[in-house]
């Protein structure tokens, strides 16, 4: 009995001490994006983690950015709340393997969105190993699913490469530069290599 509490322990430790926080406040995205009306410039956007605070009795981060939001993490999965019907529901989990589906619910309605996790591999950032699930969104149907899109990449701790929150799958344009750079308490500092300067308009 002893020893199977202390492999339990042990293990208990190892998954804390290896558990990373989703959105600590102060964390930093820059995305690009070029307007339509401007297809030559590239602009910065800002998303940035701003305060804590409680919505629906769960400790979650308030989130500023187009599309802010709220948002909070358990193990390796992260929630956003939907405002039309008032609940987090879940958007990244890290758990996931290739092959496997993730399904959200991001509108006033019945629909669904969802994305195929294509293939998984692991990346080195400031000497941190993360998870990256290459993805694919399942496309716009009759019924009106799958209206809500990520594509791209998922990175564990960071998210994804595009846009952190879902897009509207028919919006002219996505926000559609990718991630220039991320910032944060616990990762640190990091440049993706698309721009030298993260809120720089080109």
């Amino acid at each position: 009995m002893k020893t199977k509490l202390l492999i339990l322990f042990f293990i208990s430790s190892y998954l804390l001490s290896n558990a990373q926080e989703f959105a600590p406040v102060g964390a930093k995205w820059y995305y690009s994006f070029t307007p339509w009306s401007y297809p030559l410039r590239n602009e910065a956007i800002l998303v940035e983690s701003i305060k804590d605070t409680v919505v629906n009795n769960i400790n979650c981060r308030k989130m500023s950015g187009v599309g802010s939001n709220f948002i909070y993490s358990s193990g390796n999965k992260v929630f956003i709340f939907n405002n039309f019907i008032n609940d987090f529901v879940k958007i990244y989990d890290f758990d996931l393997q290739a092959g496997d589906t993730l399904k959200f619910k991001y509108a006033n309605d019945s629909s669904i969105s969802a994305y195929i996790i294509d293939s998984v591999e692991f990346m080195s950032i400031n000497s941190k190993i993360k998870k990256i699930q290459y993805i694919s969104p399942q496309m716009p149907n009759m019924n009106g699913d799958n209206m809500w899109v990520f594509y791209g990449y998922n990175i564990e701790g960071i998210g994804n490469n595009n846009y952190l929150f879902p897009q509207f799958a028919l919006a002219d344009p996505l926000i559609n530069g990718g991630l220039r750079c991320y910032e944060d308490s616990i990762i640190g500092y990091y440049n993706t290599g698309i721009v030298s300067v993260c809120d720089s308009t080109i």
